[in-house]
Order: C-alpha cells, then sequence, then structure tokens
C-alpha cells in the first residue's frame, strides 16, 4: 500500500527492542528492528490501561492514520499502526537526535539566531503541509491541526533535520477519523493560545500562536509568561517582547523579530499569519539580515553530544521491559527471555535523571520513593531547583512555572534531607496558594531536626 507515491514498508511480526527511550501515563516508547529488517524504528504502546480506554485508542489510531498519510520531510512518518498479543502500537520513523527543550537546557540563554528561526521556518513548513495535505480518498485535505507544538514536540537530527512529532491530540478531517474532533483543551500549559479556552472551534491560528511562543524560547532561553484573557494579553506582549534582542542582530533586526513574533502571539487569531506566511516571513528575514542556518554544524556541534551522552542500559534490564517483551518474539517461538539476565541478576536501577526526565514523572511518587531508597545517594539539586522555581516572584515573567504536583513532589523528596536551603524554600512554599503543595511544605519543615 501507498501514500502519495510513498511505498510503505513491509507489516512486520517481531522486532528486536535495542532502546527503551521513555514512559509516560499514555504508553512506553522504545526503539528496534523490524524482523527481517536492518533499520531502526520508534515504537510507541499504550499501558494496558491506556489501551482499554476507548477515547484514548481512537486518538491514538488517529494520530497513526494521520501520520501514516503525510509524508514530509519535517514531520515524522508513521509506518504501521499494530496489534501485537492483543496489544496496540504504533511503528514509525526512528530520528536519532534530540528535542529542542533539551537543546534549550544546554543552551540557557537561547539558540544561535539563525538557528532559532529556520527551525520554525521549518515546523511552520510541516504544519502548513498537514493542513493542506490530501488524504488519496477522497480529494479533500485533511486540515490537520496539530494542538501541541512547543519545543519537546520539535525534534532535531544528528544530521540537521527538523522533524515534527505527537500529533496525538490533532484535531483533523479524512473519512475514517474515529476521536471526536471538538477543540478539547488538552495542549501544553504556557503554549495555549487565548481562544482555547473558548467554546469556539480550533483552526490553524492556535498551532500559529505556539509557535510564536517557541520562537520567542528559542532566541532567548526565556518562557513568555502571556495573560489568558484578552483584556490586557497584547500588552503585556509587547511588555515582555521589549526584552527580545539577540546580540548577534542589529536593533532594525532585532525590532522586526519582535513585530513577527507579536504578529503570531496576538491575541485576536484573525489577525494572526498563516502558517505559509510565517515560513515566507522568516524566509526573507533570513536572507535580508544574511543569516545562514547552518543545521548540520550545528547538529554535529551540539544535537549530536546530547544523543550520544543519553541515558542507555541494556533494555532487557530496563524496569519497564517487562511490559514490552511481548515484541520479542519470532514465528512460532517463545519470547527471547532465555538470553535475559539469570535469576540471580537484578534489574539495573535507573538513574534519577532518567526517571525526571520522563513525562509526569511527578504522579509516580510511589516510584521515585523506591528509586531514592534504592539509590541511597543522590543528588538533590533538582528538587532544590524546582522549588527556586516556584518561588521565584511572579514579576519574572522569563521563569517556566512549575507545576504545583511537581513541586510537591520535590518537597516530598526533600523531607528525608531538608538541607538548609530545602529549608528556607519549604518556608516560602507554606502559603502556596495549593494546597498539596502547602501541606508539603509543612510535612518537610515538621522534619527538620
Amino acid at each position: 500500500m501507498t501514500h502519495s507515491g510513498v511505498d510503505v514498508p513491509p507489516v512486520p511480526k517481531s522486532f528486536e527492542i535495542k532502546e527503551i527511550l521513555a514512559s509516560g501515563n499514555y504508553g512506553t516508547v522504545c526503539v528496534a528492528i523490524p524482523a527481517g529488517e536492518d533499520r531502526l524504528v520508534a515504537i510507541k504502546v499504550l499501558n494496558a490501561d491506556q489501551a482499554a480506554n476507548t477515547k484514548v485508542l481512537r486518538r491514538t489510531r488517529d494520530e497513526a492514520r494521520i501520520l501514516n498519510r503525510l509524508n514530509h520531510p519535517n514531520i515524522v512518518h508513521v509506518d504501521h499502526l499494530l496489534e501485537l498479543q492483543g496489544k496496540p502500537l504504533v511503528v514509525m520513523e526512528y530520528v536519532a537526535g534530540a528535542p529542542v527543550d533539551a537543546l534549550i537546557r544546554h543552551l540557557r540563554s537561547g539558540l544561535p539566531p539563525a538557528i532559532a528561526l529556520d527551525i520554525v521556518r521549518q515546523v511552520a513548513l510541516a504544519l502548513h503541509a498537514a493542513y493542506t495535505a490530501l488524504t488519496g480518498d477522497d480529494g479533500l485535505p485533511m486540515r490537520i491541526i496539530h494542538r501541541d507544538i512547543k519545543p519537546g514536540n520539535i525534534l532535531i537530527s544528528t544530521a540537521g533535520e527538523v522533524k515534527v512529532v505527537d500529533f496525538g491530540i490533532a484535531k483533523a478531517e479524512f473519512e475514517d477519523r474515529e476521536a471526536y474532533t471538538a477543540s478539547m483543551v488538552m495542549g501544553s500549559q504556557g503554549f495555549d493560545a487565548p481562544e482555547r479556552l473558548d467554546d469556539v472551534s480550533d483552526s490553524p491560528a492556535v498551532d500559529v500562536y505556539s509557535l510564536g511562543l517557541t520562537l520567542a524560547l528559542l532566541l532567548t532561553g526565556k518562557m513568555l509568561v502571556l495573560p489568558r484573557l484578552p483584556v490586557r494579553h497584547d500588552e503585556v506582549l509587547a511588555t515582555q517582547l521589549n526584552y527580545l534582542r539577540p546580540a548577534d542582530l542589529d536593533e532594525a533586526q532585532q525590532s522586526r523579530l519582535r513585530e513577527l513574533i507579536s504578529h503570531m502571539c496576538t491575541c485576536e487569531r484573525q489577525n494572526r499569519p498563516r502558517h505559509r506566511d510565517v515560513s515566507t516571513s522568516i524566509a526573507a528575514f533570513m536572507e535580508e539580515a544574511q543569516l545562514k542556518a547552518d543545521m548540520v554544524g550545528f547538529a554535529q556541534q551540539f544535537v549530536s553530544p546530547i544523543y550520544q551522552n543519553r541515558p542507555r542500559s541494556n533494555p532487557k534490564r530496563h524496569p519497564l521491559y517487562g511490559t514490552l517483551e511481548f515484541l520479542d518474539i519470532h514465528d512460532g517461538e517463545s519470547p527471547l527471555m532465555a538470553t535475559t539476565m539469570s535469576p540471580t541478576e537484578k534489574p539495573a536501577i535507573p538513574t534519577l535523571e532518567e526517571f525526571l526526565s520522563q513525562p509526569d514523572w511527578e504522579k509516580r511518587r510511589r516510584e521515585l520513593k523506591e528509586l531514592l531508597d534504592r539509590l541511597g545517594s543522590w543528588d538533590t539539586a533538582p528538587f532544590l531547583a524546582i522549588l527556586q522555581r516556584a518561588t521565584t516572584s511572579k514579576w519574572h515573567f522569563w521563569v517556566t512555572k512549575e507545576r504545583p504536583a511537581r513541586v510537591a513532589a520535590a518537597l516530598l523528596a526533600l523531607r528525608t534531607r531538608p538541607s538548609r536551603e530545602a529549608v528556607v524554600l519549604a518556608k516560602k512554599l507554606k502559603s502556596h496558594e495549593d494546597k498539596e503543595v502547602r501541606e508539603a511544605a509543612k510535612n518537610l519543615l515538621s522534619n527538620q531536626g
């Protein structure tokens, strides 16, 4: 079967798991080699409780169908939606690289302007293609709206390719779509357009808004924090954009960039540019400013080290291998348990960094406590950093706000190690607006001795 003239790989019946990448509330992603092939693929496997959730299952199927029909160099492609042993999984293109949010953490003052602009230009092209792509069935556009554009959903490969991922909450129009595409508020806090809180249908403008905030973040390393209500939205936006002054650009160029982002992030969605207008404007700006994006060189210098130094372990010794071992089955054979660890071996303990890099780790507090107990000695710095961000004055609008659940989890982790700094921060959090945070802060203070 083909879509848009692109051959679809044969349906694999088994895999060899090479690496387990991440796990969250919805599922686990691993890297594997399909049987009989010599290429790597990424596989998303739904958790058992999510696979039993009809709405989640429908969204997953829709995401697979959307990405299977899209063939664009800046969009991760899905090969297959499969079911093995009654478990749904999505087999997709594997991108050896790093998400843009990891690059922002590494380059804290922002990415080089040429690189930041070219990333956003390519993402805008991808979004335009997704919205205007034909289904191949009835010849009508799919009208795909991503609805969760953010740095974590943009990958840069070690070869400098830009890829948009995670269309799990996308809105689209095609014949065999299963999930209802109402304007559900399911995007990422801080990147959602104001109208997503209103009872109006989503439009491509929501992605343009999120992309504008992403551009500001890429250029500065700092997040714009804007009011959700229209009353002062554009006024606050203008005030914060005054701080956007990339050092490599002259004053006139800085002003044009601020104007572009202001246009993309204006509260009135009908006044925002279209995807293609964004890409065209950025291309024209880069040409006039003589900015050339060496994506290959940038990837070699910054992306490759992040990718090469990522935490890795033998997948069969990974704590999550048990949920994925059904993939390691050959036709007519048993799972490859004969080659796994002996009964006397113990699963490798994940590092604290590995655990905290997983989405929604703060909701898995029992696992966190067990991990800290098993590690014995661990660094308190990541948890202190969370508390520091949570206690930063509200007028520091560049600082990314921490979710209350994450702050509470950090306080609980530090309860067994109430250092002087932890105590000072906990005292500030005793009057936090969130009840759970207040209780966790009091618990930490009650444990100091």
